[in-house]
């Protein structure tokens, strides 16, 4: 399997994996509204809530699948 790391997005992949951080507040606005829309929704009704470990998938256009994985609190990455 090769992973790639890139900070814009490749839209000809089928899967956009996602790490987000529990103080981001933009939930990927600036990537994609629509995504930034649900997760701000899925957050909002405690479906999803950034913690550590913690993932979200979904089936927001243009990927085939996009897998958000909960990163917890920024400062306690390591």
């Amino acid at each position: 399997m090769k992973i790639t790391t890139t900070k814009t997005l490749d839209t000809k992949n089928d899967l956009l994996a996602l790490g987000i951080f529990e103080n981001d507040k933009d939930n990927y606005k600036s990537y994609d509204k629509e995504l930034a829309s649900e997760l701000n929704e899925v957050i909002k009704d405690k479906r999803f809530s950034k913690k550590f470990g913690e993932i979200f998938s979904t089936r927001t256009k243009p990927f085939k699948k996009t897998l958000v994985v909960g990163l917890g609190k920024k400062e306690e990455l390591t």
